[in-house]
Protein backbone atom coordinates (compact mmCIF):
# COMPACT_ATOMS: atom_id res chain seq x y z
CA UNK A 1 0.00 0.00 0.00
CA UNK A 2 2.56 2.41 0.79
CA UNK A 3 4.68 1.78 -2.56
CA UNK A 4 1.56 2.59 -4.22
CA UNK A 5 0.92 5.73 -2.62
CA UNK A 6 4.77 6.61 -2.97
CA UNK A 7 4.03 5.81 -6.54
CA UNK A 8 0.87 8.40 -7.26
CA UNK A 9 2.83 10.69 -5.01
CA UNK A 10 5.70 10.22 -7.78
CA UNK A 11 3.12 10.71 -11.14
CA UNK A 12 1.37 14.00 -9.08
CA UNK A 13 4.79 15.40 -8.58
CA UNK A 14 5.76 14.82 -12.14
CA UNK A 15 2.07 15.89 -13.70
CA UNK A 16 2.85 19.15 -11.70
CA UNK A 17 6.39 19.49 -13.43
CA UNK A 18 4.74 18.98 -16.17
CA UNK A 19 1.92 21.39 -16.29
CA UNK A 20 4.59 24.20 -15.34
CA UNK A 21 6.90 23.55 -17.74
CA UNK A 22 4.15 23.03 -20.17
CA UNK A 23 4.75 27.24 -21.28
CA UNK A 24 7.89 27.43 -20.75
CA UNK A 25 9.57 27.34 -23.92
CA UNK A 26 7.31 29.08 -25.58
CA UNK A 27 8.44 32.04 -23.37
CA UNK A 28 10.89 34.09 -25.55
CA UNK A 29 12.38 36.96 -22.76
CA UNK A 30 15.79 34.83 -21.32
CA UNK A 31 15.00 36.97 -18.01
CA UNK A 32 11.29 35.56 -17.88
CA UNK A 33 12.71 32.68 -18.74
CA UNK A 34 15.22 32.57 -15.66
CA UNK A 35 12.71 33.82 -13.42
CA UNK A 36 10.19 31.23 -14.18
CA UNK A 37 12.65 28.15 -13.68
CA UNK A 38 13.13 29.30 -10.03
CA UNK A 39 9.40 29.48 -9.06
CA UNK A 40 9.26 26.02 -11.25
CA UNK A 41 11.57 24.78 -8.25
CA UNK A 42 10.85 26.88 -5.84
CA UNK A 43 7.41 25.54 -6.18
CA UNK A 44 8.52 21.61 -7.00
CA UNK A 45 11.08 21.54 -4.22
CA UNK A 46 9.68 24.37 -1.25
CA UNK A 47 13.20 24.64 -0.27
CA UNK A 48 14.75 27.79 2.14
CA UNK A 49 16.94 28.43 -1.05
CA UNK A 50 18.15 28.27 -4.61
CA UNK A 51 21.39 29.91 -6.75
CA UNK A 52 21.20 29.67 -10.10
CA UNK A 53 24.13 29.98 -11.61
CA UNK A 54 23.79 31.02 -15.22
CA UNK A 55 26.50 30.70 -18.38
CA UNK A 56 26.37 32.82 -21.29
CA UNK A 57 29.34 33.18 -23.85
CA UNK A 58 31.85 32.73 -20.32
CA UNK A 59 29.97 35.14 -18.49
CA UNK A 60 28.03 34.14 -15.39
CA UNK A 61 24.85 35.66 -14.00
CA UNK A 62 23.76 34.77 -10.54
CA UNK A 63 20.35 34.48 -9.81
CA UNK A 64 18.81 33.68 -6.02
CA UNK A 65 15.68 32.57 -4.38
CA UNK A 66 14.44 34.29 -2.44
CA UNK A 67 16.08 37.37 -4.04
CA UNK A 68 17.24 39.54 -0.77
CA UNK A 69 18.64 36.42 -0.58
CA UNK A 70 22.89 37.80 0.10
CA UNK A 71 26.09 36.19 0.08
CA UNK A 72 25.61 33.28 -2.22
CA UNK A 73 27.99 30.34 -2.35
CA UNK A 74 31.25 30.49 -3.69
CA UNK A 75 31.08 29.14 -7.35
CA UNK A 76 31.37 25.23 -7.39
CA UNK A 77 35.27 24.17 -8.39
CA UNK A 78 35.41 23.18 -12.14
CA UNK A 79 35.72 19.41 -11.19
CA UNK A 80 32.66 19.15 -9.17
CA UNK A 81 30.93 16.13 -10.41
CA UNK A 82 27.58 17.23 -10.69
CA UNK A 83 24.26 16.11 -10.30
CA UNK A 84 25.19 15.98 -6.66
CA UNK A 85 22.99 15.33 -3.17
CA UNK A 86 23.98 17.53 -0.43
CA UNK A 87 22.94 16.65 3.14
CA UNK A 88 20.13 19.26 2.77
CA UNK A 89 19.20 19.45 -0.90
CA UNK A 90 21.08 18.89 -4.17
CA UNK A 91 22.70 20.25 -6.99
CA UNK A 92 22.54 19.65 -10.80
CA UNK A 93 23.61 21.01 -14.42
CA UNK A 94 20.98 23.16 -16.59
CA UNK A 95 21.98 21.02 -20.06
CA UNK A 96 21.67 21.69 -23.71
CA UNK A 97 22.78 19.29 -26.18
CA UNK A 98 26.28 18.66 -24.69
CA UNK A 99 26.81 21.60 -23.05
CA UNK A 100 26.53 23.23 -19.65
CA UNK A 101 24.43 26.42 -19.80
CA UNK A 102 23.26 26.51 -15.74
CA UNK A 103 24.13 25.19 -12.41
CA UNK A 104 21.20 25.18 -9.76
CA UNK A 105 21.81 24.94 -6.51
CA UNK A 106 19.07 23.76 -3.90
CA UNK A 107 18.82 23.89 0.03
CA UNK A 108 17.07 24.44 2.90
CA UNK A 109 14.37 21.12 1.73
CA UNK A 110 11.50 21.10 4.12
CA UNK A 111 12.09 16.99 3.58
CA UNK A 112 15.52 16.26 3.22
CA UNK A 113 14.68 12.77 3.06
CA UNK A 114 13.53 12.72 -0.65
CA UNK A 115 16.20 14.17 -1.99
CA UNK A 116 17.05 11.58 -4.19
CA UNK A 117 13.39 11.40 -5.58
CA UNK A 118 13.87 15.46 -5.29
CA UNK A 119 16.81 15.17 -7.87
CA UNK A 120 15.54 12.89 -10.45
CA UNK A 121 12.51 14.68 -10.53
CA UNK A 122 14.78 17.88 -11.25
CA UNK A 123 16.86 16.05 -13.57
CA UNK A 124 13.40 15.15 -15.47
CA UNK A 125 13.18 18.99 -15.58
CA UNK A 126 16.27 20.07 -16.56
CA UNK A 127 16.16 19.41 -20.09
CA UNK A 128 12.87 21.16 -20.51
CA UNK A 129 14.74 24.54 -18.80
CA UNK A 130 17.96 24.29 -20.86
CA UNK A 131 15.63 24.06 -23.65
CA UNK A 132 13.79 27.66 -23.13
CA UNK A 133 16.87 29.02 -22.19
CA UNK A 134 18.81 28.36 -26.03
CA UNK A 135 14.99 29.14 -27.46
CA UNK A 136 15.20 32.33 -25.47
CA UNK A 137 18.94 33.19 -26.69
CA UNK A 138 18.02 32.09 -30.30
CA UNK A 139 14.97 34.28 -29.94
CA UNK A 140 17.25 37.33 -29.57
CA UNK A 141 19.96 36.19 -31.73
CA UNK A 142 16.70 36.07 -34.58
CA UNK A 143 15.33 39.48 -33.05
CA UNK A 144 18.94 41.04 -33.79
CA UNK A 145 19.36 39.69 -37.19
CA UNK A 146 16.06 40.86 -37.95
CA UNK A 147 16.51 44.21 -36.56
CA UNK A 148 19.76 44.35 -38.74
CA UNK A 149 18.65 43.16 -41.98
CA UNK A 150 15.33 45.79 -41.29
CA UNK A 151 17.82 48.80 -40.71
CA UNK A 152 20.16 47.16 -43.80
CA UNK A 153 17.18 47.68 -45.92
CA UNK A 154 16.54 50.81 -44.88
CA UNK A 155 19.85 51.58 -45.95
CA UNK A 156 19.85 49.86 -49.35
CA UNK A 157 16.70 51.80 -49.94
CA UNK A 158 18.07 55.32 -49.06
CA UNK A 159 21.63 54.56 -51.07
CA UNK A 160 19.13 53.09 -54.02
CA UNK A 161 17.08 57.15 -54.00
CA UNK A 162 20.76 58.42 -53.62
CA UNK A 163 22.56 56.39 -56.53
CA UNK A 164 19.01 57.95 -58.92
CA UNK A 165 19.59 61.08 -57.89
CA UNK A 166 23.72 60.63 -58.47
CA UNK A 167 22.83 59.36 -61.71
CA UNK A 168 20.44 62.05 -62.86
CA UNK A 169 22.96 64.43 -62.04
CA UNK A 170 25.59 62.38 -63.79
CA UNK A 171 23.70 61.99 -67.00
CA UNK A 172 22.63 66.18 -67.02
CA UNK A 173 26.70 66.88 -65.86
CA UNK A 174 27.85 64.42 -68.90
CA UNK A 175 25.06 66.08 -71.54
CA UNK A 176 26.13 69.11 -70.67
CA UNK A 177 29.70 68.25 -70.93
CA UNK A 178 29.16 66.62 -74.30
CA UNK A 179 27.74 70.12 -75.81
CA UNK A 180 30.36 72.14 -74.44
CA UNK A 181 32.98 69.61 -76.39
CA UNK A 182 31.30 70.06 -79.56
CA UNK A 183 30.96 73.41 -79.43
CA UNK A 184 34.28 74.72 -78.48
CA UNK A 185 37.78 72.62 -79.41
CA UNK A 186 39.27 75.21 -76.90
CA UNK A 187 37.11 74.25 -73.81
CA UNK A 188 38.80 70.68 -74.79
CA UNK A 189 42.80 72.12 -75.37
CA UNK A 190 42.15 74.09 -71.79
CA UNK A 191 40.69 70.94 -69.85
CA UNK A 192 43.75 68.82 -71.05
CA UNK A 193 46.17 71.61 -70.13
CA UNK A 194 44.56 72.08 -66.61
CA UNK A 195 45.01 67.89 -65.98
CA UNK A 196 48.85 67.65 -67.41
CA UNK A 197 48.83 70.59 -64.64
CA UNK A 198 47.14 68.83 -62.23
CA UNK A 199 49.49 65.50 -62.78
CA UNK A 200 52.62 67.25 -62.78
CA UNK A 201 51.05 69.16 -59.22
CA UNK A 202 49.84 65.49 -57.81
CA UNK A 203 53.66 63.96 -58.79
CA UNK A 204 55.64 66.53 -57.29
CA UNK A 205 53.02 66.37 -53.75
CA UNK A 206 53.61 62.57 -54.09
CA UNK A 207 57.49 63.55 -54.49
CA UNK A 208 57.37 65.82 -51.67
CA UNK A 209 55.47 63.22 -49.57
CA UNK A 210 57.85 60.68 -50.34
CA UNK A 211 60.42 62.82 -49.37
CA UNK A 212 58.99 63.56 -46.03
CA UNK A 213 58.42 60.31 -45.44
CA UNK A 214 61.91 58.50 -46.22
CA UNK A 215 63.17 61.80 -44.19
CA UNK A 216 60.92 60.87 -41.10
CA UNK A 217 62.14 56.85 -41.21
CA UNK A 218 65.46 58.55 -41.03
CA UNK A 219 64.74 60.51 -38.07
CA UNK A 220 63.01 57.62 -36.53
CA UNK A 221 66.20 55.36 -37.29
CA UNK A 222 68.32 58.14 -35.73
CA UNK A 223 66.48 58.49 -32.77
CA UNK A 224 66.47 54.39 -32.02
CA UNK A 225 70.47 54.12 -32.65
CA UNK A 226 70.52 57.23 -30.09
CA UNK A 227 68.53 55.17 -27.81
CA UNK A 228 70.50 51.74 -28.48
CA UNK A 229 73.97 53.58 -28.13
CA UNK A 230 72.37 55.46 -24.40
CA UNK A 231 71.86 51.49 -23.69
CA UNK A 232 75.31 50.66 -24.76
CA UNK A 233 76.38 53.21 -22.66
CA UNK A 234 74.64 52.23 -18.88
CA UNK A 235 75.11 48.44 -19.99
CA UNK A 236 78.77 49.30 -19.56
CA UNK A 237 78.67 51.24 -16.68
CA UNK A 238 76.43 48.82 -14.67
CA UNK A 239 78.11 45.65 -12.99
CA UNK A 240 74.86 43.42 -12.05
CA UNK A 241 75.09 40.79 -14.89
CA UNK A 242 71.33 40.43 -14.98
CA UNK A 243 70.87 43.83 -15.28
CA UNK A 244 73.60 44.36 -18.15
CA UNK A 245 71.46 41.27 -19.93
CA UNK A 246 68.39 43.19 -19.88
CA UNK A 247 69.89 46.37 -21.02
CA UNK A 248 71.56 44.44 -24.07
CA UNK A 249 68.85 42.79 -24.92
CA UNK A 250 66.58 45.96 -25.10
CA UNK A 251 69.32 47.47 -26.97
CA UNK A 252 69.18 44.77 -29.47
CA UNK A 253 65.42 44.82 -29.63
CA UNK A 254 65.15 48.66 -30.55
CA UNK A 255 68.25 47.85 -33.34
CA UNK A 256 66.29 45.33 -34.56
CA UNK A 257 63.11 47.85 -34.95
CA UNK A 258 65.78 50.46 -36.06
CA UNK A 259 67.35 47.86 -39.09
CA UNK A 260 63.52 48.36 -40.38
CA UNK A 261 63.50 52.41 -40.39
CA UNK A 262 67.17 52.04 -42.37
CA UNK A 263 65.82 49.80 -45.03
CA UNK A 264 62.91 52.07 -45.64
CA UNK A 265 64.96 54.97 -45.74
CA UNK A 266 67.39 53.39 -48.65
CA UNK A 267 64.75 51.61 -50.37
CA UNK A 268 63.04 52.53 -53.30
CA UNK A 269 59.33 51.39 -52.16
CA UNK A 270 58.61 52.11 -48.76
CA UNK A 271 55.74 49.58 -48.26
CA UNK A 272 57.59 46.80 -48.90
CA UNK A 273 60.77 45.43 -46.66
CA UNK A 274 63.09 42.74 -48.40
CA UNK A 275 63.95 40.08 -45.63
CA UNK A 276 66.88 38.90 -47.14
CA UNK A 277 68.95 41.96 -46.26
CA UNK A 278 67.10 42.86 -43.05
CA UNK A 279 67.26 39.33 -41.52
CA UNK A 280 71.40 38.97 -42.59
CA UNK A 281 71.34 42.43 -40.69
CA UNK A 282 70.30 40.98 -37.49
CA UNK A 283 71.96 37.61 -37.48
CA UNK A 284 75.15 39.63 -38.22
CA UNK A 285 74.45 42.27 -35.85
CA UNK A 286 74.08 39.15 -32.51
CA UNK A 287 76.55 37.21 -33.61
CA UNK A 288 79.05 40.20 -33.45
CA UNK A 289 77.72 41.36 -30.65
CA UNK A 290 78.35 38.06 -28.57
CA UNK A 291 81.33 37.59 -29.96
CA UNK A 292 80.13 33.98 -31.52
CA UNK A 293 83.48 32.40 -33.24
CA UNK A 294 83.54 29.82 -35.30
CA UNK A 295 84.80 27.21 -32.58
CA UNK A 296 81.20 28.11 -31.06
CA UNK A 297 79.39 27.78 -34.25
CA UNK A 298 78.63 29.33 -37.46
CA UNK A 299 76.50 31.45 -39.34
CA UNK A 300 74.85 29.64 -42.60
CA UNK A 301 71.68 31.49 -43.91
CA UNK A 302 69.28 30.31 -46.65
CA UNK A 303 66.65 33.34 -47.25
CA UNK A 304 64.27 32.95 -50.08
CA UNK A 305 62.89 36.07 -51.76
CA UNK A 306 60.38 37.41 -49.53
CA UNK A 307 58.90 41.11 -48.92
CA UNK A 308 56.95 41.93 -45.97
CA UNK A 309 55.11 44.97 -45.19
CA UNK A 310 56.50 47.28 -42.58
CA UNK A 311 53.75 46.35 -40.10
CA UNK A 312 54.86 42.21 -40.42
CA UNK A 313 58.50 42.84 -40.94
CA UNK A 314 59.12 44.49 -36.96
CA UNK A 315 57.48 41.82 -35.27
CA UNK A 316 59.46 39.22 -37.16
CA UNK A 317 62.46 41.17 -36.56
CA UNK A 318 61.54 40.48 -32.91
CA UNK A 319 60.84 36.79 -32.93
CA UNK A 320 64.01 35.90 -35.28
CA UNK A 321 65.69 38.21 -32.44
CA UNK A 322 64.22 36.30 -28.95
CA UNK A 323 65.03 33.30 -31.03
CA UNK A 324 68.72 33.59 -31.66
Amino acid sequence: MGTCDAYSQQTAEYAIALDLCSRLTLVRDETIVLRQILEIFSTLFAPHTIIFRVMDNGAVTTLTFPETLQGPTAILPADTLLPEITPSGFRLRIPYKEATIGIIEVDGLAFPAYRERYLSLALAVSGVCGLAIANARTNRMLEGALSDLTRENVRSSRLTEELGIINSELEERVRQRTAELETTAENLEAEVKQRRAAEVLVRSQLAEKTLLLRELHHRVNNNLQLITSMLSIQARKVQDPSLKLALNESRNRIRTMAAIHENIWTARDLSRISMGGYVRFITSSLFSLYQINSAKGSLSLVIPDVVLDINTAIPVGLILNEII
